[in-house]
């Protein structure tokens, strides 16, 4: 409209700037280069970055949560101490006693710091084997103390699976 204001040029005030939203139009990454320190950014998904140290950082504090289904991969935002993983797999059924499992390699920075395994039985008993025991869910939570810088990318992927359907995955990053 006719009271927008644009410039090409730097944009300076001896008081506050004020408006409803600010909206950073350039994408930065965690992690990388930046100047002069004080300098705000948005990263890929809208979350806030400023320049620290000559370095773009997330604002850091509290927990943040990332879900996915069979894999999860994402950009740490800020640093943590913990890493929470939580997966609930689906298995198919099958005729006779078996065992159906999904493990996953949790990385962060390319690194796997551990794995984490869902599993289910399914028992076949009675006199003649018409008992079924018989479970189709398998969940698990597992917290790995571990340092996860901002800009670190984490990772849960399969490693292997036996009568593996799908599996929801939840990753929480705590300090």
């Amino acid at each position: 409209g006719s009271n927008d204001g644009k410039t090409t040029g730097a944009i300076s005030a001896s008081g506050n700037i004020t408006g409803k939203y600010l909206q950073p139009a350039s994408i930065s990454i965690a992690g990388e280069v930046c100047s002069p320190d004080g300098l705000i950014s948005r990263d890929e998904t809208g979350a806030i970055l400023s320049c620290q140290n000559g370095e773009w950082k997330g604002t850091g504090g509290g927990s943040i949560t990332r879900t996915a289904t069979d894999s999860l991969r994402f950009q740490s935002t800020g640093d943590f101490n913990y890493l929470n993983v939580f997966v609930a797999s689906k298995f198919y059924p099958a005729d006779g006693t078996h065992t159906g499992s999904a493990t996953f390699n949790v990385l962060v920075g390319g690194k796997t710091v551990g794995q984490i395994t869902t599993s289910i039985t399914v028992w076949k008993a009675g006199s003649r084997g018409h008992y079924w025991g018989y479970e189709n869910t398998g969940a698990t939570l597992r917290m790995f103390t571990t340092a996860v810088k901002q800009g670190d990318v984490v990772q849960v992927v399969m490693a292997s699976s036996g009568f593996h359907s799908s599996s929801d995955i939840s990753v929480s990053l705590s300090q």
